[in-house]
């Protein structure tokens, strides 16, 4: 699989503030809300409703150390066929 570059000008980005929960005491894993703005419009580009969308997709959290990362929404459908022909 060939490497994605992703380039982001903060300028050109939307911003808003979340805060985050501990999943449970000794979790590894921090939850947080999903801005639904983000979701809607992914589903509105792609013809689907956000409920459909929801279904059909999960969110991909693309990091390298710890000021920041990048998030992406994947065809759950896609992800399968990936992994069969993987």
């Amino acid at each position: 699989m060939e490497s994605e570059i992703l380039i982001l000008d903060a300028k050109d980005t939307y911003s808003r503030t979340y805060r985050m929960r501990l999943s449970s005491p000794s979790a590894r894993t921090i939850s947080t809300s999903f801005p639904a703005d983000a979701v809607e419009r992914a589903a509105q580009r792609r013809g689907m409703s956000v409920e459909k969308f929801v279904e059909e997709f999960y969110v991909e959290f693309l990091y390298n150390g710890i000021e920041g990362g990048f998030f992406r929404f994947v065809s759950i459908e896609g992800k399968k066929r990936r992994k069969l022909d993987g």
